[in-house]
Protein backbone atom coordinates (compact mmCIF):
# COMPACT_ATOMS: atom_id res chain seq x y z
CA UNK A 1 0.00 0.00 0.00
CA UNK A 2 1.38 3.52 -0.97
CA UNK A 3 1.49 6.10 1.40
CA UNK A 4 -0.57 9.22 -0.18
CA UNK A 5 0.77 12.14 -1.09
CA UNK A 6 0.66 15.91 0.85
CA UNK A 7 0.19 18.05 -2.01
CA UNK A 8 -2.36 20.82 -0.74
CA UNK A 9 -1.81 23.97 1.67
CA UNK A 10 1.70 22.65 2.80
CA UNK A 11 2.91 20.55 5.87
CA UNK A 12 3.85 17.32 6.74
CA UNK A 13 1.84 14.76 7.62
CA UNK A 14 1.72 13.77 10.70
CA UNK A 15 -0.20 10.24 10.76
CA UNK A 16 -2.03 8.02 8.34
CA UNK A 17 -4.88 5.63 9.81
CA UNK A 18 -5.66 2.64 7.29
CA UNK A 19 -8.55 0.65 7.44
CA UNK A 20 -10.42 -2.54 5.45
CA UNK A 21 -11.01 -0.38 2.76
CA UNK A 22 -7.94 1.84 2.54
CA UNK A 23 -6.95 5.22 4.13
CA UNK A 24 -9.21 6.22 7.18
CA UNK A 25 -7.97 9.86 7.54
CA UNK A 26 -4.55 11.29 7.50
CA UNK A 27 -3.76 14.08 9.91
CA UNK A 28 -0.92 17.03 8.64
CA UNK A 29 0.25 19.94 10.76
CA UNK A 30 1.65 23.09 9.66
CA UNK A 31 4.77 24.19 10.84
CA UNK A 32 4.56 27.27 11.94
CA UNK A 33 7.10 29.61 12.73
CA UNK A 34 7.13 32.52 14.65
CA UNK A 35 9.45 35.37 13.47
CA UNK A 36 11.16 37.39 15.84
CA UNK A 37 13.45 40.37 15.09
CA UNK A 38 16.68 40.97 16.68
CA UNK A 39 15.24 44.11 18.14
CA UNK A 40 12.63 42.26 19.99
CA UNK A 41 14.77 40.01 21.46
CA UNK A 42 16.98 42.93 22.91
CA UNK A 43 14.12 44.62 23.85
CA UNK A 44 12.88 40.93 25.86
CA UNK A 45 16.51 40.40 27.40
CA UNK A 46 16.51 44.12 28.87
CA UNK A 47 13.01 43.52 30.20
CA UNK A 48 14.09 40.24 31.70
CA UNK A 49 17.14 42.18 33.42
CA UNK A 50 14.74 45.19 34.25
CA UNK A 51 12.04 43.21 36.22
CA UNK A 52 14.36 40.87 37.99
CA UNK A 53 16.47 43.62 39.44
CA UNK A 54 13.27 45.58 40.48
CA UNK A 55 11.82 43.13 42.87
CA UNK A 56 10.01 40.82 40.27
CA UNK A 57 12.09 37.82 41.64
CA UNK A 58 9.06 35.73 43.14
CA UNK A 59 7.16 33.32 41.31
CA UNK A 60 5.06 31.55 44.43
CA UNK A 61 1.58 32.62 42.81
CA UNK A 62 -0.54 33.28 39.76
CA UNK A 63 -0.59 37.03 40.27
CA UNK A 64 3.31 36.81 40.79
CA UNK A 65 3.91 35.55 37.78
CA UNK A 66 1.15 37.44 35.42
CA UNK A 67 3.69 40.76 37.46
CA UNK A 68 7.08 39.34 36.06
CA UNK A 69 5.52 38.82 33.02
CA UNK A 70 3.83 42.45 32.24
CA UNK A 71 6.89 43.97 34.19
CA UNK A 72 9.05 42.09 31.26
CA UNK A 73 6.75 43.71 28.51
CA UNK A 74 6.52 47.02 29.84
CA UNK A 75 10.16 47.48 31.59
CA UNK A 76 10.11 50.91 30.35
CA UNK A 77 7.38 51.75 32.93
CA UNK A 78 9.29 50.31 35.30
CA UNK A 79 12.36 52.11 34.76
CA UNK A 80 10.41 55.41 35.46
CA UNK A 81 9.19 54.04 38.47
CA UNK A 82 5.87 52.20 38.06
CA UNK A 83 4.84 49.91 40.06
CA UNK A 84 3.31 46.57 38.02
CA UNK A 85 2.73 44.21 40.95
CA UNK A 86 -0.55 42.88 41.09
CA UNK A 87 -3.04 41.85 43.32
CA UNK A 88 -2.60 38.55 44.87
CA UNK A 89 -5.22 36.17 43.39
CA UNK A 90 -7.70 34.53 45.76
CA UNK A 91 -9.63 30.88 45.23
Amino acid sequence: MSRPACTAGGGRILAVRTGIGGIVAAFRIEEAAVPISLFGLIYLAIGVVVALTHGYTSVAGISEVLSLLVAIVLWPLVLFGVDLHLPAITT
